[in-house]
């Protein structure tokens, strides 16, 4: 599991924390990661699995850092076959240059980075999600 501060960066967006409806009522099960804002800085260790470390001021929030697995279950048709996706992974890193190909540093990164390109149309730059 991804836990680097860039991919903490990366899951601090609308498009992914409007979607941590997708855990439904099982989003404080155990198995579940969050990273913590709390008291005006990221809590070191910063990730905990809900309820270790629950935010407790005004300003505080928590960042949920989405699976593979999970990731995965937000396309359409949920985990989709493989020989697809690799089809479409394949167009994806051919059509992106450079962005693909070495960039990321764990799969969690590469698969939001296809997440977000897929349903939403954004890049990440380095710093945010751009169109």
């Amino acid at each position: 599991m991804d836990t680097t501060e860039q991919y903490v960066k990366m899951c601090d967006c609308p498009e992914i924390q409007d979607d941590a409806q997708y855990l439904g009522d099982n989003w404080e099960e155990l198995g579940n990661w969050f990273a913590f804002y709390v008291s005006g800085k990221w809590q070191k260790p910063r990730v905990y699995t809900y309820g270790m470390c629950l935010p407790y001021e005004s300003g505080d929030r928590a960042v949920w850092l989405p699976r593979q697995d999970q990731l995965q279950g937000m396309l359409p048709n949920g985990v989709i076959e493989f020989d697809l996706f690799r089809t479409d992974l394949d167009e994806w890193a051919a059509n992106s240059g450079d962005y693909f190909t070495g960039y990321w540093k764990s799969p969690e990164q590469a698969w939001l980075a296809f997440v977000m390109h897929e349903l939403h149309g954004k890049k990440w730059d380095g710093k945010e999600w751009v169109e």
